[in-house]
């Protein structure tokens, strides 16, 4: 189960570095920072919507990711 864990781990921090560069901004800012949404927008000056938008998206783009692999499906089934 370990080696599984730190498989999707790696997947995902893979899927991470293949975002487009704001993307991955905002999503290292939200969810490894722990800042929210509008204190990433008092930050980096962004509309309150665009963050939100950018931030869907980019989560959007690593579900599809993470679903395509094999090793994601079977996380999802233990």
């Amino acid at each position: 189960m370990k080696d599984l864990q730190y498989h999707l781990f790696q997947l995902l921090i893979h899927h991470l570095n293949h975002l487009p560069a704001r993307q991955k901004e905002l999503i290292v800012l939200k969810f490894y920072e722990g800042l929210s949404y509008e204190e990433i927008v008092q930050q980096r000056g962004l509309a309150p919507r665009t963050v939100y938008n950018k931030i869907h998206e980019a989560l959007k783009k690593l579900k599809l990711e993470m679903i395509k692999n094999p090793y994601s499906r079977k996380a999802m089934h233990v």
